[in-house]
């Protein structure tokens, strides 16, 4: 079908093409303007604007691209300082797609416990063309990946409570639960990377992890 058309992978589902209508419009266009003058940023959207990938995709990533320019850049610093990337709970990898086309000269690892979860990260990451710089690797947090180590780590962690998990609208329970759950407080698996996270980080590394409104 024509590129806006397709659909993005997720699971044993897609993404409807008509998702993409709106993705601009959380975005001012003062905001993208301000953009116009960062080579980073012009450079990562031009490269994903020749990958290859579906058009409605390439919409989908471009505000992320602009948040992330503005809210994390500034904390993680320049680019040609970053060699090595992590994505843990990487999921259906969007994440580290974004983390390869924001910083071109890097390296990332994406790590889910999940192996249907991997396999559409494959499948999204082949998509892109990014296959010889996004490393796929099974692991439970950071268990399988002993001596390595990282100039930035994010994370997009399951952080449900116990009391939301059975709450859930119908339409999140075609999420796997794995995903979602976080432990009675929703802080499992956050608590495991807060602790851990230093020993895999570089000199200088900066850590992201997402958390929902209960966040310490």
């Amino acid at each position: 079908p024509p590129a806006r058309q397709r659909p993005l992978h997720y699971g044993d589902r897609v993404v409807a093409p008509r998702m993409k209508r709106g993705f601009y419009t959380i975005m001012s266009a003062q905001f993208f303007s301000s953009l116009a003058d960062n080579a980073l940023f012009v450079a990562a959207v031009e490269m994903l604007r020749t990958s290859g990938a579906p058009e409605w995709q390439r919409a989908a990533l471009v505000p992320m691209f602009a948040l992330f320019y503005v809210v994390l850049a500034p904390y993680v610093g320049a680019a040609e300082n970053v060699a090595t990337m992590l994505d843990l709970c990487t999921g259906c990898g969007c994440l580290g797609i974004l983390l390869a086309y924001a910083y071109p000269g890097a390296d990332v690892d994406a790590v889910d416990i999940s192996t249907d979860a991997l396999a559409v990260a494959q499948r999204n990451v082949a998509d892109y063309g990014l296959a010889e710089r996004i490393n796929l690797i099974r692991s439970d947090l950071f268990a399988n990946l002993s001596g390595k180590s990282y100039d930035l780590i994010i994370s997009n962690p399951p952080y449900v409570t116990a009391v939301a998990m059975a709450a859930l609208p119908a339409e999140y329970r075609h999420e796997p639960r794995l995903a979602l759950a976080g432990g009675e407080d929703g802080l499992d698996a956050v608590r495991t990377i807060l602790e851990q996270a230093p020993r895999f980080l570089n000199l200088g590394g900066t850590l992201v992890v997402e958390v929902g409104h209960n966040r310490p």
